[in-house]
């Protein structure tokens, strides 16, 4: 198949070595220094004490590339009404489109039965690009069970070598054979891809842990293990946990907590994506996390005050490093 990984850089650039190494015809869209590393010297990645390296196409211009089966995106989620054209302009008419992202994906929040005017301007403008460039018709989800990092431009070192899942599941079921066919390309016995019945499950499982490691991690500078078994936070991480349960339980998600200790099991003492992107002063998906379930909650009359302090101190953060992804809602 002809792959487009739209975002190469942490699990992006994972999923194309993978990818490449089954022998798919795989591009990337990359910038800056780690498009050109990749350029001069292929896309490494390490794991396990192994280093892999592919050379796929590289270019910072989508439209230099030809219609692609599967487009997998994996930006960061403030970034993907910018390039909506970009994914746009690789899609043909049987092109799936697969956004393997952190958060309320935008295709979830738009085909919730709810107001607009609940959103954001941002994230309201959001749903509107990609509903009308590219689609739920032809739009796949994608959740990460991975921990990676981008080591050095065009280096990408993975810190759980027996813990990289990825679960997907499509929003229509136009796409349901290359969703299929996705999974059966990223499986393997060093990556776990699963097809996922009940995909809308999946968001809200990941999203209990999302939001209290990211929001948590990003304000304490805590890998996420070590910010569930840290005493003090006890009451915090539990707190946080059981709204954005209370919250699913409302959109009809019953059930879709694990215990927390059986959470800190098989969760890698590895930095959360928002305390990554914190640290490295890139814009991060508070809205997507902890402003999405904020909303909803209101919407449904669901207290969550422990969410919606994390919420205004993660803001806050963003807004004091220069990195707040969208205008301060206060002060538009």
């Amino acid at each position: 198949m002809k792959i487009c990984v739209y975002g190469a850089g942490a699990i992006g650039g994972h999923l194309a070595v993978r990818l490449a190494e089954a022998g798919h015809d795989v591009s990337v869209v990359a910038r800056g220094p780690h498009l050109a590393a990749i350029r001069e010297a292929g896309l490494s990645l390490q794991s396990d004490g192994k280093t892999v390296t592919v050379h796929p196409q590289a270019t910072d211009d989508p439209s230099s590339l030809p219609t692609q089966d599967i487009v997998l995106v994996t930006v960061k989620t403030p970034a993907l009404m910018g390039i909506a054209d970009g994914i746009a302009a690789l899609c043909g008419p049987e092109t799936a489109v697969a956004f393997c992202v952190n958060g309320l994906p935008w295709w979830y929040l738009a085909s919730l039965d709810v107001p607009q005017d609940a959103w954001s301007p941002a994230i309201a403008a959001m749903i509107g690009a990609l509903t009308e460039k590219v689609g739920i018709s032809r739009t796949i989800g994608g959740i990460a069970f991975s921990a990676n990092h981008v080591e050095a431009p065009g280096l990408i070192m993975n810190s759980s070598p027996t813990a990289n899942r990825f679960v997907f599941g499509e929003a229509d079921e136009r796409v349901r054979p290359l969703c299929a066919a996705l999974v059966e390309a990223l499986s393997s016995d060093t990556l776990d891809a699963v097809h996922s019945e009940t995909f809308e499950r999946e968001i809200w499982k990941k999203l209990s842990l999302n939001c209290v490691t990211g929001g948590i991690g990003a304000l304490t500078g805590m890998t996420s293990r070590n910010l569930l078994i840290f005493p003090p936070l006890a009451d915090l991480t539990r707190d946080a946990w059981l709204e954005v349960g209370a919250v699913a339980a409302a959109f009809g998600m019953t059930d879709i907590l694990a215990p927390l200790k059986e959470t800190v099991a098989r969760v890698g003492n590895h930095k959360s994506s928002m305390l990554q992107d914190f640290e490295l002063r890139r814009k991060p998906e508070i809205e997507t996390l902890l402003g999405g379930v904020s909303d909803l909650g209101r919407l449904k009359g669901v207290p969550v005050p422990t969410i919606d302090t994390l919420l205004a101190l993660t803001r806050a953060r963003a807004e004091t490093l220069g990195i707040a992804p969208f205008p301060n809602p206060a002060q538009s």
